[in-house]
């Protein structure tokens, strides 16, 4: 457990106006001490905590931070849940888990951008409350970008409009990004595992999901073509069949490729993406947490470069084949598929 008692004892200190030497002939130690315990190089005696907790009117776990700690273990645990749900697309029930951690932790404002992020679209009136909130009170930069962008979706599946342009001029431009800024800060091996993990794949992904949105207005032959152009371009990226974000975006891109067959009464290919998206999937869940790509691109064997974060918790598509078939059962545009023998030998294959 990391203790936060420097901060701690520093923090309530300047609460009540206290210099290091007054808080120190308050409790009967030296400045000296005092001075230590703040710059977390020594701890106070188990003797003397029970007294400063006391002169700070706290408890010794509040002294400790402890409660601050079992607050993270716990909403790491439930956010590790909502990436699950996230990879499933199950947002009601993503909704339904943050609501219930927030009830817990009623001031959690990762949990709550959680909700910003589940309801954006299904239920923009909450995501409105709790973003125009966490903009008023959050801190953290990381939390408020994401929220600002879900927050455009979520006044525009409100029915306002003017709002969500108003904050989408708000958001950085491409070249003014945290992103871009990086690639052209950084040296050396940061640079490599920046622009690997933040430039490349991320540009893939935009590329097909930029591509999604302006499907509408194709033939349903040319958003196939689309689609499959989309799978061309991470096969020239990603050359290897071994990188675990390139095997996830091209498993999606086939979900997708199926669902517009199945729209479009073309049941046979609707089913052989289904299969190639399910073979894509379980080869991606064949490889072990901390495997390299043999990518070229990718491998970057002098920088000691890892596609998967090795690590005790598993990423939430590590099971990608076991959530993008959840995703297919749950998709009411695979219907005219349920009678199908082949469909359920899919959905049923261990």
């Amino acid at each position: 457990m990391k203790l936060k008692l420097a901060e701690n004892i520093r923090e309530h200190r300047h609460k009540l106006k206290l210099s290091q030497e007054s808080l120190a002939a308050r409790i009967g130690v030296s400045f000296q001490a005092v001075s230590k315990w703040e710059r977390g190089e020594t701890y106070p005696d188990l003797e003397t905590l029970p007294a400063i907790a006391n002169f700070f009117h706290i408890t010794v776990d509040e002294l400790l931070g402890a409660n601050e700690w079992e607050e993270e273990k716990a909403t790491a645990e439930i956010i590790e849940k909502l990436r699950l749900l996230d990879a499933e697309r199950n947002y009601p029930a993503l909704l339904e888990t943050a609501e219930s951690g927030l009830k817990k932790y009623p001031n959690n404002h990762r949990i709550m951008a959680w909700i910003v992020y589940g309801g954006c679209r299904i239920a923009p009136r909450r995501s409105i409350e709790l973003g125009e909130y966490l903009l008023l009170n959050c801190k953290d930069p990381a939390i408020l970008n994401r929220v600002r962008a879900e927050l455009c979706y979520a006044y525009s599946a409100n029915g306002d409009i003017e709002k969500a342009l108003q904050l989408t001029r708000t958001l950085p431009l491409p070249g003014q990004s945290c992103r871009e800024v990086l690639r052209d800060l950084l040296e050396g091996e940061a640079l490599v595992h920046h622009v690997l993990l933040n430039i490349v794949a991320k540009y893939g992904d935009d590329f097909w999901r930029s591509v999604e949105k302006i499907l509408p207005y194709y033939s349903f032959e040319q958003q196939i073509q689309l689609l499959e152009k989309c799978v061309s371009l991470l096969e020239v990226l990603f050359e290897s069949e071994d990188d675990l974000s390139a095997l996830k975006m091209k498993a999606e891109l086939h979900c997708r490729m199926a669902e517009l067959c199945a729209q479009n009464g073309r049941q046979e290919a609707a089913l052989t993406h289904l299969q190639k998206a399910f073979a894509l999937a379980e080869k991606h869940d064949s490889f072990l947490c901390g495997t390299p790509s043999s990518s070229l691109l990718r491998s970057c064997e002098t920088f000691g470069y890892r596609v998967c974060p090795s690590g005790p918790l598993v990423h939430p598509y590590q099971e990608l084949a076991n959530c993008l078939k959840k995703s297919v059962a749950n998709n009411n545009a695979f219907l005219s598929l349920k009678d199908s023998e082949d469909f359920a030998a899919l959905l049923n294959k261990n």
